[in-house]
């Protein structure tokens, strides 16, 4: 799984538009475009997996997706996440889930039971529907 890849391309565009280069998820966003160039120039991605990125950093929704493309909504879903895991194998570390969670771990020193709760969230069917830094600093 590669939640933070996936999230960093749904607000690709919102995060490159504050242009602020000490922010951590614009200079991430930035790493994840280059890997993508670079998987393109290798020819490790179809045409429709580009499609589904570029248009989900646009904010088209798996449903509007699918029309666009003559897809269905589930397997634009399918095709994105798992477009999203080889960029997130090709980077490793902190864009994978295991080394995401780390990372949070390590910076903000979450208790076991906000761990678990991070953790079952990342892996959860909601995890789009709410901004991340809204989930990470809320109470509970």
């Amino acid at each position: 799984m590669s939640w933070i890849v996936e999230d960093l391309i749904i607000n690709k565009e919102q995060i490159k538009s504050t242009r602020d280069i000490n922010s951590d998820d614009y200079l991430n966003v930035m790493i994840i475009e280059k890997v993508i160039g670079t998987l393109n120039q290798r020819g490790l991605l179809t045409p429709k997996e580009n499609q589904v990125l570029q248009l989900r950093s646009e904010g088209y929704s798996f449903s509007e997706i699918g029309v666009l493309l003559g897809m269905g909504r589930i397997t634009v879903s399918v095709l994105f996440g798992m477009t999203c895991q080889k960029i997130s194998y090709i980077l490793g570390g902190y864009f994978t889930d295991d080394g995401y969670l780390d990372y949070l771990m390590d910076k903000y020193h979450f208790s076991n039971e906000m761990m678990i709760k991070i953790d079952n969230y990342i892996h959860s069917a909601q995890r789009h529907r709410m901004k991340r830094t809204n989930f990470l600093y809320s109470k509970g």
